[in-house]
């Protein structure tokens, strides 16, 4: 933990306010006004995702160009300098960027991550002097579209209203002709004013088209890049699927370049694997944006503008119905004007059209003032409440948190790997816990060699040949290991009643425990004593006694059961005095049998006729049967245990199999015991106290 915190490059953390008022634009047009567009927690999430969207990411970009490092922003540099794409630069800036709404209230929060306090700081301030512009011209952009229609209009209107003028006042001079009658004014004002009405439904009708194909080009654009929004959207699952595909179709292409045909089975394998993970990856997206797993969800501020264009449709179908029951008003006032006499009629029509046209004119110079007030008075819907400035310390590594972290994990760690050695596999490491595991009495204890002696001269013996550590007894027989196999051989001596028994089996639970060395050096300290003894190899699967003491695996055992050969004749001297072997011989088809015959037993009685101690080294107990046959023949089994290695349950388990055959335990010897501590140090006191001045003399 401590090597990653301070490995990891620190990241600083930029952050700016801003809140989002809910008038909008088009609240300030009395014309225009239709209430609220969508309740307030939606527009805040539209805003949320405008701030997150690709769009305005660009711009931000466009801030820093054309040389971003030069403008300080390192975070969009390669790590050998070079510039990255563009789409690869928006990607990390929309990356480092997180934006969170704060609850109840209309203010969002806005956080820029990067390598540096002042990198972070330009990000955070870019992106909010970039959506306060993008509000503003968005705000504006509806305004736009009203004031550019109604100043079409009012041209249109104007040229109407100056012809109809000239035309009354031509016709009143040729005719010579001042007003209309009383009632007849009263017709003309009263079919003008429906007039009025209609050409008002008629202006409200194309503001609202316009604003309506305005929001359908910014829906529109906002769906043209939908795609590329949905490849944004990210989830662990959707992650892993992703990289899925990618190794799969890595795996499709190393296929096509070793030569595979379509319709082989591997590639019909893998083709189907990257069909089934495309279909997956499609089914989990399309879930992730329906419910909005991703905090950059694409469709919610396409559903505000959906929202928006449903109300003005509404409008326009409201507009479309009240200019068609106004024409039908115009048109019956303009049957009963037709009844008129003939000068009246054409002084009474132009009259109409002057006075049409000057309501229409005045009224869209009426609305033409209000939408350049309100474009003029509109800031947008942001108010920035903080910039950002220089954070003055990193969020990222928190060495503090990390350091407690790893600390904690590493104890976790390392309690769980000792209370799975201690419990699960429950070595035995003492004497006592060989009692209490097995109720067997431990006839030795002896010390860890082979790794490093407690001579010079027998560290050289040792370390120049793996084979030669088995015989430690006789390469130093002044060591404190020879002398725990000493202890151990008068130990045994007073196990039976009359002496030392003339046949002993050694045997171990599991494999590698030492049996076979302990068989050795055992077999050497009793004929270092004068006594006549012989090692039998009984391991008829896997012999190794042939190999430590240097000689011939056949002649052996095998060949006497089988009956090629005599005893005596298969019995070889070895190079130690007093000490002989019969090695396993050949391996056999049917060890088990040839070791449970009656052969076997003749062979077991007349070895202790002739040697006056019989060591017979087994095979593990609990791999195959052929220990226990042996064992039962014998006057005495040991059974030998390492240190650190032999569970509680294997030596229970052991004994109760050689309980099973009747064989005699005589008890244990405890092996590879560590030196550092324990029964070992207690060796090594023991050899310093009582050799170590005559070892230095020599």
């Amino acid at each position: 933990a401590l090597v990653l915190s301070l490995a990891t490059d620190p990241t600083y953390e930029a952050e700016a306010t801003i809140m989002v008022t809910s008038t909008g634009s088009a609240g300030e047009l009395p014309a225009l006004s239709l209430g609220s567009m969508s309740p307030r927690a939606t527009n805040i999430n539209n805003q949320v995702e405008i701030l997150a969207s690709r769009t305005l990411a660009e711009s931000v970009l466009e801030r820093f160009q054309p040389a971003p490092k030069r403008r300080g922003l390192t975070l969009l540099e390669e790590q050998d300098g070079s510039t990255q794409t563009p789409e690869r630069q928006v990607a990390r800036l929309r990356r480092n960027l997180e934006v969170h709404p704060m609850k109840d209230t209309d203010v969002i929060v806005l956080r820029a991550s990067a390598g540096s306090p002042r990198e972070a700081m330009a990000i955070a301030n870019a992106y909010l002097d970039e959506y306060v512009e993008y509000s503003r011209t968005a705000a504006r952009g509806e305004i736009g579209e009203v004031k550019a229609f109604v100043n079409g209009q009012l041209d249109i209107v104007s040229e109407r209203l100056h012809a109809a003028e000239e035309s009354l006042r031509f016709y009143q001079e040729r005719q010579n002709v001042v007003g209309l009658p009383q009632e007849t004014v009263a017709l003309v004002e009263q079919i003008s004013g429906f007039e009025a009405l209609l050409n008002r439904a008629r202006t409200d009708y194309g503001m609202n088209q316009a604003r309506l194909d305005h929001l359908r080009s910014e829906l529109s654009k906002q769906m043209s890049t939908l795609p590329e929004d949905i490849a944004e959207v990210s989830s662990p699952v959707i992650l892993e699927l992703r990289d899925a595909l990618a190794g799969l179709e890595a795996a499709r292409s190393q296929l096509l370049t070793s030569g595979y045909a379509d319709d082989h089975p591997k590639m019909i394998e893998v083709s189907n694997d990257i069909a089934e993970t495309k279909s997956r990856l499609i089914e989990t997206t399309r879930a992730a944006i329906g419910h909005r797993l991703s905090t950059q969800d694409p469709l919610t501020y396409s559903q505000g503008l959906v929202d928006q264009i449903l109300v003005l449709e509404v409008e326009v179908q409201s507009c479309a119905a009240s200019m068609k029951e106004l024409e039908q008003i115009v048109e019956t006032y303009s049957e009963r004007m037709a009844g008129l006499p003939s000068a009246t009629l054409q002084l009474a029509r132009l009259e109409r059209a002057r006075r049409v046209n000057e309501n229409t004119y005045t009224m869209l110079l009426e609305t033409y003032e209000e939408a350049r007030i309100a474009e003029a008075r509109e800031v947008g819907e942001v108010r920035v409440i903080d910039r950002a400035d220089e954070p003055l310390v990193p969020v990222s590594p928190n060495k503090r948190l990390n350091l407690i972290a790893g600390a904690l994990l590493g104890l976790g760690v390392g309690l769980a790997l000792t209370f799975a050695r201690e419990h699960m596999t429950d070595p035995v490491r003492s004497i006592q816990e060989i009692e209490e595991a097995a109720d067997l009495r431990v006839l030795g204890v002896i010390p860890r060699f082979g790794r490093r002696s407690d001579s010079r001269r027998a560290s050289a013996l040792v370390v120049a040949s793996r084979v030669e550590r088995h015989l430690i007894t006789r390469q130093d027989p002044r060591s404190p290991v020879s002398e725990s196999y000493r202890t151990l051989r008068t130990n045994i001596g007073y196990t039976g009643e009359h002496g030392p028994p003339r046949s002993l089996a050694l045997s171990s639970a599991g494999p590698g425990e030492g049996k076979s060395t302990t068989a050795v050096n055992l077999a050497i300290t009793m004929a270092q004593q004068g006594t006549r003894v012989v090692l039998i190899d009984s391991d008829l699967r896997r012999p190794a006694l042939h190999s430590i003491l240097h000689l011939p695996l056949e002649p052996g055992l095998s060949d006497v059961l089988q009956g090629q050969l005599s005893l005596g004749d298969a019995i070889q001297e070895t190079e130690i005095p007093n000490l002989c072997l019969l090695s396993s011989g050949a391996p056999p088809l049917n060890p088990s049998e040839l070791l449970g015959s009656y052969a076997m037993a003749d062979v077991v009685r007349e070895l202790s006729e002739r040697f006056e101690s019989s060591l017979f080294d087994l095979p593990p107990v609990l791999l195959v049967t052929d220990a226990a046959i042996v064992a039962s023949k014998t006057e005495a089994t040991m059974v030998v245990v390492r240190a650190g290695i032999t569970s509680r349950k294997a030596l229970l388990r052991c004994k109760m199999l050689l309980e099973n055959v009747r064989a005699v335990i005589i008890g244990a010897v405890l092996n590879e015991v560590a030196r550092e501590g324990g029964y070992g140090g207690y060796y090594r006191r023991y050899y310093d106290r009582y050799y170590g001045r005559e070892k230095r003399r020599s």
